[in-house]
């Protein structure tokens, strides 16, 4: 669904990056800065996450993430911010092999794969989690922290060419799916109208957003 690389913004100090831009300017930023509420601490360690598709798509995020993090709580995570409808199963897998929920970020083995999240196995979001870069001797005040995500894509109106907000349900992946409000209405898509939300997810299952997106 993209059509171009996406921007976002630092919330650390506000500035728009690409992500592959994000990702060294938070390396940096996390050192000028620091983040809210994290001390000194030479015993811990966090991780810089950064989340994508592994196909092309406008939708990344960047997570500083407590070593000593659970996938369990990763998961909760992922579900909250991009991917929860229906309660669906949902794994974290390296190389082919499961990664079980109660095994903490630190024993993850990055260096041989990505870690891979597929949340429902009928109609599945995949996910691919790399660690941007390491951070040592900071304790985290929470064990996750949003730093960075893309911005929301526009696309435009299939008919009218204004900018859409919905998409047709039934044929999701269509270069004419895109449709605003008013054309949406004239084409009488009523129950098979997905609003568009800032997630992979969108026109999957009848996914509307999140109810809160986490901090």
């Amino acid at each position: 669904m993209a059509r171009a690389a996406s921007k976002g913004a630092c919330r650390l100090c506000g500035q728009p990056y690409a992500k592959a831009g994000m990702g060294r300017h938070l390396a940096k930023c996390l050192q000028a800065r620091g983040v809210a509420g994290a001390t000194p601490d030479a015993g811990k360690s966090a991780r810089l996450l950064a989340i994508d598709t592994p196909y092309s798509s406008p939708y990344w995020l960047y997570v500083l993430a407590s070593s000593d993090v659970t996938l369990h709580r990763l998961d909760r995570f992922l579900r909250d911010i991009w991917c929860e409808c229906c309660g669906h199963l949902s794994e974290f897998s390296l190389g082919g092999a499961n990664m079980g929920l109660s095994r903490k970020l630190a024993t993850v083995p990055f260096e041989h794969s990505d870690l891979c999240y597929d949340y429902d196995f009928g109609d599945t979001t995949t996910l691919r989690i790399r660690v941007s870069a390491d951070v040592t001797g900071l304790r985290l005040a929470k064990p996750l922290h949003l730093l960075a995500r893309n911005d929301e894509p526009v696309y435009p109106c299939a008919l009218c060419g204004g900018q859409a907000t919905c998409l047709d349900a039934e044929d999701p992946w269509s270069e004419d799916t895109y449709h605003c409000d008013a054309c949406a209405d004239k084409e009488g898509l009523d129950e098979m109208r997905l609003e568009l939300v800032n997630s992979p997810r969108t026109g999957m299952c009848g996914y509307s957003g999140p109810s809160v997106e986490p901090d």
